[in-house]
């Protein structure tokens, strides 16, 4: 109960006080009323105790037709129902004028009026403050009134504030009232012809107050007002600031207005001008108020005092930020200084993390969408931008159309000379950037009302987390530029506000949040935001310096801070949309823009692009811009917007954007859409697929544009392929070649590990696009037309192509072919249509192995039942083409290099004329794998034994047998059977039936392979193999493995298994038919059938008799030939 209790007081209290005030006020006009009357000296004066305003004669009737009834007891309520009820057009009786002017004027110089005023405002007067106050206020001139006024903020006397209230509502309802007004603006009333100067007695309207209206235009116009007039304006707009009944021609502008927008808005506080103005550009708004809404706004501008919101809200930060001394030099309150001013001041103190209250915060918010809502609030724009406006921009809305149309006219446009021309002349330009910083739209798109309404909805669904005032917001939409959510109005606002940003490091909030100190730091940018002391276009320079230093590998010392480096990379990233966000470039490109890019490549944002595929042919400075542009993009994709739009569901699917770190980024994304570009979530999407190849087209004209080669390998590169320049396909090449040649030579690597992974890459992207070969490319341009034309270029589609008609082919592309498939023979891993077709089966068996070792595993699982069809396919495919020449066989060469020259040199020499070997050098070393006398050397042994294993398990291994048995083989056996060894067991099988007498002489030949080493017919080894491990302890080779099955099968066939005996019982019964069959053709074909027949022993033995038999009868008979001399003999 205590609380009720002391609240109960406190309530009667307030009541108490209410109550006196009121009384004391009202009989203080009831005492000022007779004052007045006293002080008419007109003969026809009425006595004062019985003067009446609404009784007198020359006012009754027109304070009978406009006020009610209830009010004709007091003159103070028939003055305020004539000021605020009467209609503009409804005008007073002149009699009626005259005497209220008489009451008004008596009001204000009356001696007893100080006496009264010193009654209600005593304990006001008592404080030292107002001191002077009360000196000035000895003379009967109004200056006590004037002084009190001055000091209204400082008085906390309910009775006397109510009582200055009144007195303001009579005093600015006609200037002659106002203290000195006169005396300061009287030459300035004339020249600009606001009013007549009548004497005091003058029949004038008591509606003077637009005198005041008047001479307020003239503020901030060149040869406008004097000094003196323009201080006494200021002050007069500042006191009227409380409330909007003082300034009388807005009063009766916007009378309705008001009923209509702020019927329920209570006056004073300034409230009424504030709903007004949140009105002002509304349709319904009448022009009228419209107009004296934006004559209070450029008072405004001259004196932010004039602003009530902001000189109540803003003043402790203002005095706190010494933003007054900052604006003047001075530290005086009473100086006017330009609301701009205090603006930079207070948001320069914000950028710096300093406090600004709450309050001050929200109306400054308001003034600055003011200043974009309406370009007339800044005078400079109308001055500055008149010719612009009226040509470009007329009949545009005032609610920031006409603002957004300049920023628009600012962006130079293409001409066919390439020189800049920009509708928006220079000094228009500044003051369109002035009023972008000083509204700060960056950090809160709500001040622009046209960005506001276009963006709006595109804010709640694509940055539906971030509050509608936080600066991120305008830096999420930002960063959806190319969202397909966005709407055209949207991004057109965003484009014109971004292209001024562009050209002012300070203007974006959040990088200016981020970098300030490294800017100072490191690039000569001033300390505060609101300084442009130093040279202009500081902007661009100031960002591109920021962008230089973002490197990681910097050192520590000379690195940007982590939050700015993020930053910067987010607005680099941003711009990269268009290339008129990125002012180095766009300032020395216009021309060739102009030149090589059509007006479509601008619309579609593919400016970069286009400059990009000309690169040659840009000008110098272009041309080093856009270099350092794509080096840039290299090392970050998302400065792709292209490929990041497109290829934004592969990203997200495919998890390539991983780096939780973009120092760590190094193209990572682009690494990854490339090594998936196969996959149909890529493949399909042409935009994307065309994105990544623009890149990798891009890349090959300067080694720069691969930063991560370029690193890898740059030590390398100047080693070895010094003089290779910067052509990235020739370093490749160079490189590739050094690295097959170490490898076949099992040399030490020249070229470095980390080199080697990167180069491995680089040829594997190489073979899956015929445009990302420019070498081959070009060698077969013209076969590409003739024999591939609609074929596309990427999946090796091309390349396959022409491999698949490759005896069709130029000599010179047959040649660049070649090479290519040399390569991949090396290193089946950068065989892009290999390592695609067999992704799977490579993960399945062969994840672990070594790319160059890659095709042996593949080739050793191919018979697996479950290894993929396609996959198969392909491998034999290539295994048939590396089968018709040694040269794509890189063991074999190495290995029978020695060989080759030695017994098939010959061919060599018949084959140099010929683009394809047939497989006719591998034949002649299959015939000297079973020739007894040419023994091969070790090692080609080996690899020749093995390429006979694999044409035994597939006949179109085996160029030569496939090409003569071609018809044998369609007619007698079943050419679709995978089964190993099928069409091979086929032939041997059917060796009595076959037609063509070549054709048989290759079945022969593949059964003397077979008995030179049972290894390699497979069939008849893996029956044999237990055998062969128990009775026959000898290496393999030489047939002797075949004789030993076969000298058992004579000897002791019960000890062989049943599988075993059945074939090599059929292989021996096969071999002795072919050997009847066909007829030895030399000395070699006879030594051969000699020592692989079952008999051989036999004729062994028969052939030594004879040879013993001629010697021993040498022996017996004597020479034979004539006997010589010894002389003969010795000469």
């Amino acid at each position: 109960m205590a609380w009720q209790k002391t609240c109960f007081l406190s309530s009667c209290t307030i009541i108490i006080t209410i109550f006196y005030t009121i009384t004391c006020v009202t009989s203080f006009t009831s005492t000022l009323e007779s004052n007045a009357a006293l002080n008419d000296k007109k003969p026809n004066a009425t006595s004062p105790a019985k003067l009446q305003i609404a009784d007198d004669p020359r006012c009754a009737a027109d304070v009978a037709r406009i006020c009610s009834k209830f009010m004709k007891s007091s003159n103070f309520a028939v003055l305020e129902c004539l000021h605020n009820e009467r209609k503009e057009d409804d005008d007073l009786d002149p009699q009626c004028h005259h005497l209220v002017w008489e009451f008004k004027r008596n009001l204000t110089t009356d001696n007893r009026f100080r006496e009264a005023a010193k009654g209600i405002c005593s304990k006001t007067l008592q404080n030292k403050t107002f001191a002077d106050c009360v000196t000035q206020g000895d003379d009967n001139d109004g200056r006590l009134l004037s002084c009190l006024f001055d000091r209204e903020d400082q008085i906390g006397e309910t009775s006397c504030t109510q009582f200055l209230g009144k007195m303001k509502s009579i005093v600015f309802s006609d200037y002659r009232l106002i203290y000195k007004f006169t005396d300061a603006c009287g030459a300035d009333i004339r020249t600009h012809t606001c009013g007549r100067l009548g004497s005091v007695d003058s029949n004038l309207p008591h509606s003077q107050g637009e005198t005041i209206g008047c001479l307020a235009k003239f503020i901030d116009v060149k040869d406008g007002l004097s000094p003196s007039c323009e201080k006494q304006i200021l002050r007069i707009a500042e006191l009227q600031s409380e409330d909007f009944h003082l300034d009388r021609p807005l009063f009766f502008a916007c009378r309705d207005d008001r009923e209509r927008f702020c019927g329920r808005v209570p006056a004073g506080e300034g409230r009424v001008y504030k709903c007004l103005m949140k009105h002002k550009m509304e349709r319904d708004m009448s022009l009228q108020c419209r107009e004296m809404l934006l004559s209070r706004q450029l008072l405004a501008n001259a004196d932010y005092k004039v602003n009530r919101g902001i000189n109540k809200a803003c003043r402790p930060d203002i005095r706190l930020h010494s933003c007054q001394a900052a604006a003047g030099g001075v530290e005086d309150e009473s100086r006017h200084v330009r609301l701009s001013h205090i603006l930079l001041c207070l948001e320069s103190a914000m950028k710096k993390g300093k406090q600004v209250s709450g309050s001050c915060q929200a109306e400054m918010l308001d003034y600055r969408r003011q200043l974009m809502e309406d370009y007339r609030v800044s005078p400079d724009i109308v001055l500055n931008c008149r010719t612009e406006i009226e040509q470009q921009c007329k009949g545009l809305d005032k609610s920031g159309q006409t603002i957004h149309c300049l920023m628009k006219l600012a962006q130079p446009v293409r001409v066919k000379s390439g020189e800049k021309k920009s509708p928006l002349g220079d000094d228009c330009r500044i003051k369109i950037e002035d009023l972008i910083k000083v509204a700060d739209v960056a950090s809160d798109f709500r001040i622009d009302p046209v960005l506001w309404s276009a963006c709006r909805s595109a804010a709640d669904i694509l940055c539906r987390d971030i509050p509608a005032g936080d600066a991120e917001l305008l830096t999420c939409l930002t960063d959806k530029l190319d969202d397909g959510r966005m709407g055209e109005d949207c991004k057109s606002s965003l484009f014109e506000l971004q292209y001024f940003f562009a050209r002012d490091f300070s203007l974006d909030a959040m990088l200016y949040k981020a970098c300030a100190a490294d800017a100072v730091k490191y690039c000569d940018a001033p300390g505060d935001w609101h300084d442009n002391s130093k040279t202009p276009g500081r902007g661009p320079l100031t960002f591109a310096c920021l962008y230089r230093r973002i490197d990681a590998d910097k050192p520590p010392a000379e690195q940007l801070s982590r939050p700015c480096r993020i930053e910067v990379r987010r607005v680099m990233r941003a711009r990269a949309i268009s290339i008129r966000l990125q002012p180095e470039i766009e300032e020395v490109c216009l021309q060739d823009l102009s030149r090589l890019c059509s007006e479509n490549s601008t619309e579609n944002n593919a400016e970069m692009e286009c400059l990009q595929s000309n690169l040659a042919a840009l000008k110098l400075e272009c041309r080093e811009a856009v270099t350092t542009f794509t080096q840039r993009e290299a090392k970050d994709t998302k400065l792709d917007r292209i490929v990041m739009k497109a290829c934004r569901v592969a990203i997200e699917q495919l998890g390539c954007d991983k780096s939780e770190d973009d120092d760590e980024e190094e193209g990572q994304i682009m690494q990854c859409l490339i090594k998936h570009k196969a996959e149909q979530i890529i493949f399909k999407n042409k935009k994307c697929l065309c994105g990544i190849e623009h890149f990798q087209i891009i890349s090959l004209k300067n080694i720069s544009f691969s930063p991560k080669f370029k690193k890898a390998c740059w030590t390398d590169i100047k080693k070895i392929c010094n003089d290779r320049a910067a052509d990235k396909a020739q370093i490749v090449g160079c490189l590739s070649e050094h690295v097959r040649n170490d490898t076949l030579l099992s040399a030490k690597h020249t070229v470095s590990r980390d080199c080697r992974h990167q180069l491995h890459a680089e040829l594997l992207q190489r073979s899956e696009n015929i445009n990302l070969d420019p070498q081959l490319e070009s060698a077969c341009h013209d076969d590409i037309k003739n024999l591939c034309e609609g074929i596309e270029a990427g999946l090796s589609k091309v390349t396959e192509c022409l491999r698949s008609k490759r005896k069709d082919l130029s000599a010179k592309c047959f040649q660049s072919l070649f090479a290519r498939e040399k390569e991949q023979a090396f290193d089946a891993g950068i065989d892009f249509d290999l390592v695609n077709s067999c992704s799977a089966m490579i993960s399945k068996y062969c994840n672990d192995v070594d790319s160059i070792k890659l095709f042996g595993c593949l080739k050793q699982n191919k018979y697996d039942p479950k290894f993929d069809g396609k996959c198969k396919a392909l491998l034999t495919e290539r295994q048939v083409e590396y089968s018709k020449d040694y040269r794509l066989n890189p063991v074999l060469e190495q290995k029978c290099k020695m060989d080759i020259k030695k017994f098939c040199g010959e061919i060599l020499i018949q084959l140099k004329i010929t683009k394809d070997f047939e497989g006719k050098v591998i034949a002649c070393l299959k015939k000297h794998f079973i020739d007894k006398k040419k023994t091969l050397s070790r090692g080609c042994t080996g690899v020749i034994k093995d390429v006979i294993e694999d044409a035994h398990n597939d006949y179109k291994l085996d160029a030569q047998l496939a090409e003569i048995c071609r018809v044998d083989i369609s007619n007698l056996c079943n050419v679709d059977s995978e089964e190993k060894g099928k069409v091979e067991q086929c032939l041997m099988d059917s060796f009595g039936k076959i037609s063509i007498v070549d054709c048989q002489t290759q079945v022969f030949r593949i059964l003397t392979e077979a008995r030179v080493d049972v290894q390699v017919d497979e069939v008849l080894y893996n029956a044999c193999k237990f055998d062969v491990n128990m009775h026959c302890n000898i290496s393999p080779g030489e047939g002797r493995g075949m004789v030993c099955l076969l000298a058992l099968l004579k000897s002791n066939p019960g000890a062989l298994l049943p599988e075993c005996k059945q074939l090599l019982t059929q292989r021996r019964d096969l071999w002795m038919l072919a050997a009847k069959v066909m007829s030895p053709e030399s000395l070699n074909d006879i030594y051969a059938q000699v020592i692989l027949s079952p008999s051989r022993n036999y004729f062994l033995i028969v052939a030594a008799t004879a040879i013993g038999i001629i010697f021993v009868g040498g022996l017996f008979c004597g020479r034979v030939t004539k006997r010589i001399t010894r002389e003969m003999k010795i000469r």
